[in-house]
């Protein structure tokens, strides 16, 4: 849970990437009963721009949510370390990543790095999509360890903040038990249908008590996760995945399937990092 003094933080950089950022924080913190923290890190030294900035920033804040207080930083110093070191007081850090090649977008991004790095759940926002337009679900991943145990409790929080319903997306892929299938007529495909919908049932014990108020439906896909939460991203309003910390591309490399869906954001991102709370 959020601490006393917790707030809902945004970076800001004066692009146009800052509306829909900015729209989805602001939102965020009203929904949540949480102050609003806009961040502009000028580099290391102070950007003539950085007052147009937050200045464009607050009036969009205000414009969505005008009761929540708002407050303004300007800083100085390398953007990933001083978004990281604010995050610490942060319930949310909300960022809305670089778009261009994959290696700009992803691999080395301010975002992709707080994603592994942040010390509270980061938020992050794709500049095509306005989050006041999407009033789907909260869809989540869950594998059925505590990866999924992390980002359970931030989807349910927000859900349970928002109103929204809960999508919680169980996906399994193995390519031994295919072969099996092929050979059994699909026998131990259905055994092992049951045996993930049990994951999936265990994983999600306890939560409805929680939160009463959160409907929940259920989704075992057969396949890889990334490809069953980004069909599930196409209607949501928010996707949540949990990760172990792995970054760039030694993330993607070692299967990490929240730092590959940065890469082609299709609604708002929240990665959940163990033991971080939401």
């Amino acid at each position: 849970m959020s601490s006393p003094h917790a707030c809902v933080a945004v970076a800001v950089d004066g692009s146009a990437r800052d509306r829909t950022a900015v729209t989805w924080a602001a939102g965020a913190a009203a929904a949540r009963g949480l102050p609003l923290r806009l961040l502009h890190v000028a580099g290391h030294r102070f950007a003539r721009t950085a007052a147009e900035a937050v200045d464009a920033a607050q009036d969009r804040a205000r414009d969505v949510a005008p009761d929540v207080p708002v407050e303004s930083r300007v800083l100085t110093g390398d953007t990933v370390a001083v978004l990281r070191e604010h995050s610490r007081d942060a319930a949310v850090l909300v960022t809305a990543p670089h778009t261009g090649e994959p290696l700009e977008s992803f691999g080395w991004s301010t975002t992709a790095m707080l994603s592994v790095s942040a010390t509270c759940p980061l938020v992050a926002v794709p500049p095509r999509r306005g989050p006041a337009e999407t009033h789907g679900a909260v869809a989540v991943g869950v594998d059925g360890t505590a990866l999924s145990e992390a980002a359970l409790a931030f989807a349910f929080e927000h859900a349970d903040a928002v109103g929204a319903d809960l999508v919680a997306v169980h996906a399994w892929h193995d390519s031994a038990a295919d072969r099996v299938e092929e050979d059994t007529g699909g026998i131990d495909r259905a055994e092992t249908e049951r045996v993930q919908q049990r994951i999936l049932a265990e994983a999600l014990a306890g939560w409805g008590e929680k939160f009463p108020d959160v409907r929940v439906r259920r989704i075992v896909a057969h396949g890889p996760p990334r490809a069953a939460l980004l069909a599930r991203a196409a209607t949501a309003q928010l996707l949540v995945v949990g990760t172990g910390g792995r970054a760039g591309l030694t993330g993607l490399l070692h299967g990490s399937t929240s730092q590959a869906l940065l890469h082609e954001l299709r609604c708002p991102l929240a990665v959940v990092r163990t033991g971080v709370p939401g």
